[in-house]
């Protein structure tokens, strides 16, 4: 988390993905917690399989060539 918040305090955005068949096997708060808020929205996403995940970073890689 402190590499994330200096990260952001240099420009940069942080997203971070959960990935498992449940949320609870991945520590979300710290997630949440190291995740940038852009817009009002916090880049955290969970993801349960291969599928969303693809998905998941192909969004991401999209908004960054937009910012």
């Amino acid at each position: 988390v402190p590499a994330s918040k200096q990260i952001q305090a240099n420009g940069g955005i942080v997203s971070c993905i959960g990935i498992g068949s449940d949320p609870s096997q991945v520590d979300e708060p710290r997630l949440k917690s190291a995740a940038s808020v852009l817009d009002g929205t916090q880049q955290y996403f969970f993801v349960r399989d291969l599928n969303l995940l693809t998905q998941t970073m192909t969004m991401l890689a999209a908004n960054t060539r937009q910012n």
